[in-house]
């Protein structure tokens, strides 16, 4: 008998259209910090959600997250850190300190550059730009959206998304 396995990527619970990323390069800036000059630079308010991602991917992993609800323009905002100290979330983008992930119905019209502009003002951020899930091969997604993909999911099942009337 033959095996099959669902691959993430194949999945339609969760598309590139439901989630923008926006990679941050800010080394040696602690979480805290970085949610606190995004609420000045922004007008934000990056609160901690009191616990940790734990991806099951990836338990060695307990990354700091941050939730912001934009209700007017029916964006929600997390800030997760990449690093832990020791594990990465997404070896793959090792490069990468931190993942603002905008999940919401506002997406389509959510200016997600105007952000990237703020994030790059702050004068500790050395790159921020958003993260392309672009296929490398003929209609391959990258293994990078599969967990970003799984975060989502994860997201849901702890109820932590918010839902917009």
């Amino acid at each position: 008998m033959k095996e099959f396995k669902l691959d993430f990527s194949d999945s339609d619970y969760v598309t590139e259209n439901d989630i923008k990323v926006v990679s941050i390069q800010a080394p040696d800036v602690p979480s805290y910090t970085l949610a606190h000059f995004l609420n000045k630079q922004l007008s934000w308010e990056l609160c901690h959600t009191g616990k940790n991602y734990c991806p099951a991917t990836n338990p060695a992993f307990a990354g700091d997250l941050f939730n912001y609800v934009m209700e007017v323009e029916h964006v929600q905002c997390m800030l997760l850190s990449n690093k832990d100290g020791r594990n990465y979330w997404i070896e793959e983008a090792s490069d990468v300190d931190y993942w603002l992930i905008l999940i919401g119905a506002g997406l389509g019209v959510f200016d997600v550059e105007a952000v990237v502009d703020a994030i790059l003002s702050l004068p500790f951020v050395f790159y921020a730009g958003t993260y392309g899930f672009q296929p490398k091969k003929r209609g391959k997604k990258t293994q990078v959206f599969g967990h970003f993909q799984a975060f989502y999911m994860d997201m849901d099942d702890q109820n932590m998304l918010h839902c917009f009337d």
